[in-house]
Order: structure tokens, then C-alpha cells, then sequence
């Protein structure tokens, strides 16, 4: 199938969007800003909100629709046009990646501010999208065919 390795980037992306969207969802609903629970040894969600000052929100005004067009363009590139990404693992990779990047900054443009909850060890807290971009980036270039 042709369009196979654009359809898995799509569905890939598609998953962690909707899993990022939720978790942040369940977080702020479950806990109060800067509430913490411990999981397990080492891992806790903590409910941190970044809010962004007026002037940063008003220069990211044009960005989500300038990002969503160029996120379309990458996936033809990347996977339509360029023998590099067909493998499967890598255009999942490289939908995730694309699709925690346009969550994070959903969320500094509708939200302004960004929520992160996970807090592995002494890391600093992140979300699922983060840890989409980074997983996903590293997933597709340890796969290029």
C-alpha cells in the first residue's frame, strides 16, 4: 500500500493527541494546581501549570495554523516523497513527534499555559506529549530505512 506509512503516522499521532488531551484532562480534574500524588517508588503526578504572560501569548497568535500546515507538508515529505521514513516504526515515530509538538502548543495558545504532571525521579515534570516528541523523534530516526 503506497499511502501506508502516512496512514500510520496519522493514526500514531492520532493515539498520543488524544491520550495527552485526556491525561491533562483527568490531572486537572483529579488534582488541585501543584497537588501531588505518589504512584510508586520514583514516579509521582504532580498538577503543575505554566501560564504564559499576554505579550508571549499575543506573538504565538499565527502559530498553531502556521504549525498545522507545516506538520502536513513535513508528513507528505517525510513519508509520502522520501524513501528515508517507510519503515513502520518510523512514521509512527514521526506522527507522535509531530502530534505532541501541535499538543504542547495547543495548549499555549487556547490554554495560555501548559500542564505538566509526570515527575520521574528528580526530573523535572512533563506530559504525555513531551514524552511523544522525544520517544517519537528517537523512534523514527532509529528506523530510517
Amino acid at each position: 500500500m503506497a499511502n501506508a506509512p502516512l496512514a500510520l503516522a496519522i493514526v500514531a499521532g492520532g493515539v498520543l493527541l488524544m491520550l495527552d488531551r485526556l491525561t491533562k484532562a483527568v490531572v486537572a480534574s483529579l488534582l488541585p494546581t501543584n497537588g501531588e500524588r505518589r504512584m510508586f517508588a520514583g514516579v509521582r503526578v504532580r498538577y503543575v501549570r505554566h501560564r504564559l504572560r499576554a505579550r508571549v501569548v499575543q506573538g504565538q497568535r499565527y502559530s498553531l495554523p502556521l504549525l498545522l500546515g507545516a506538520a502536513g507538508v513535513a508528513l507528505g515529505l517525510l513519508l509520502g516523497w522520501s524513501p528515508l521514513f517507510q519503515a513502520p516504526a518510523a512514521a509512527a515515530g514521526i506522527g507522535m513527534a509531530l502530534a505532541g509538538a501541535i499538543s504542547n502548543l495547543w495548549d499555549r495558545l487556547r490554554h495560555h499555559a501548559f500542564v505538566d504532571f509526570l515527575c520521574l525521579g528528580s526530573w523535572p515534570p512533563f506530559n504525555v506529549a513531551d514524552a511523544g516528541v522525544c520517544l517519537g523523534a528517537a523512534l523514527a530516526l532509529a528506523n530510517v530505512a
